[in-house]
């Protein structure tokens, strides 16, 4: 979701906000290609696992971005930066690997662990994806004078604000 340290100094990323807009509507006819089979595919792991497609997407692009560009976490630290149980990162990681989106490699240092990594095709389409919400964004702004722009990210981050902090109380 929004990223606190951004909320902490005021600025919420429109492409944010629009990441999390697609993930609750997605269009198969306007997304490119690989965007469409990834939908395809997390559409069968739904399925399969009982999770939410919104969710899924969520989860995935969070632990796609913890890789990005060349980052190599564990298991355990994906599980920890996605607040998740390791069993449900475990599974998505699955569904990656099994796709071809990222790898696992052994730690040079200890082979006891293991350590995941975005092949070159989860990259590609991770850059697609980011290039797909940045026009997202675009339209969706350009229809928003320059005052109404400011208005809504301002309003966006207002909301924002509100979620994280009820979440916290929580």
């Amino acid at each position: 979701m929004v990223n606190k340290a951004k909320l902490e100094t005021g600025e919420v990323r429109v492409s944010q906000f629009v990441e999390d807009f697609i993930a609750l509507q997605l269009h198969m006819s306007q997304m490119p290609p690989e965007m469409a089979e990834a939908r395809n595919l997390i559409d069968e792991m739904r399925l399969r696992k009982s999770y939410k497609r919104n969710n899924v997407f969520v989860i995935i692009r969070r632990m796609m971005d913890l890789m990005y560009p060349n980052n190599k976490p564990t298991m355990g630290e994906l599980s920890r930066a996605l607040a998740l149980p390791l069993s449900t990162t475990t599974n998505v990681m699955d569904f990656l690997v099994k796709n071809g989106y990222c790898k696992r490699l052994s730690d040079r240092n200890d082979r006891r662990i293991v350590r995941v990594a975005l092949t070159d095709v989860g990259r590609r389409n991770l850059e697609i994806g980011d290039k797909y919400i940045a026009q997202r964004g675009q339209e969706i702004l350009s229809a928003l004078t320059s005052k109404e722009q400011t208005t809504f990210l301002n309003l966006l981050n207002k909301i924002a604000k509100t979620i994280i902090n009820r979440e916290q109380v929580l």
